[in-house]
């Protein structure tokens, strides 16, 4: 009789353990025991932009989510053909990539990887449409969309005339706003960011 009730237990709790491994975790991604659920790799809660890390030398971002230390933003292309869409990191302005260093800029072996106000492009590309949006399936994060792409600047691998897209398409949901550039610096001089 013992038996038969350890054996009833352990198989509840084996079906319960699968049902949990299988459960839907955010926007319908499951996970198993050999992956890391997308809850604890999505920590960002999008909201506007600041204009403290865009040098207000150059036109703010037309459309900009901030989250955390990353920032997704539209600005027009200086040719007039397409739209960029950038997703930048932000650190100590005129560091290295240790975000420490400070022997770089002007003066010195190389340019800094944080720049004089802060931030550094992650990636970036022109296509012929780009938004940064609030994403219905996920709220919380930066949405973005770029359609038929024309040309990868940087750290992507995105092919040309594709289009892509996170969490979801855009299709006419609130972007986000823009902002007004306000950084004054323009260049580092050995880690100390000029004007």
């Amino acid at each position: 009789m013992r038996s038969r009730i350890a054996h009833k237990t352990v198989a509840a709790l084996c079906i319960s353990l699968a049902a949990c491994n299988d459960s839907r975790i955010t926007g319908g991604e499951r996970f198993d025991e050999f992956q890391t659920p997308q809850i604890a790799l999505e920590k960002n809660i999008g909201g506007d932009c600041s204009g403290d890390t865009f040098p207000s030398n150059l036109p703010g971002p037309l459309s900009c989510c901030q989250d955390g230390n990353r920032t997704f933003h539209t600005t027009s292309n200086a040719s007039g053909a397409g739209t960029v869409l950038a997703l930048r990191g932000q650190g100590t302005a005129c560091t290295e990539a240790d975000g420490v260093s400070t022997n770089c800029g002007v003066g010195t072996a190389g340019p800094c990887f944080n720049g004089p106000c802060g931030a550094h492009i992650e990636w970036a590309v022109i296509a012929e449409e780009a938004h940064v949006f609030y994403p219905e399936s996920k709220p919380a994060m930066c949405g973005y969309e770029v359609k038929n792409v024309i040309e990868v600047r940087s750290g992507v691998d995105w092919a040309v005339g594709s289009s892509h897209a996170k969490p979801e398409a855009f299709a006419d949901q609130r972007e986000h706003s823009g902002a007004t550039a306000t950084c004054p610096y323009r260049r580092c001089v050995a880690g100390v960011p000029t004007l």
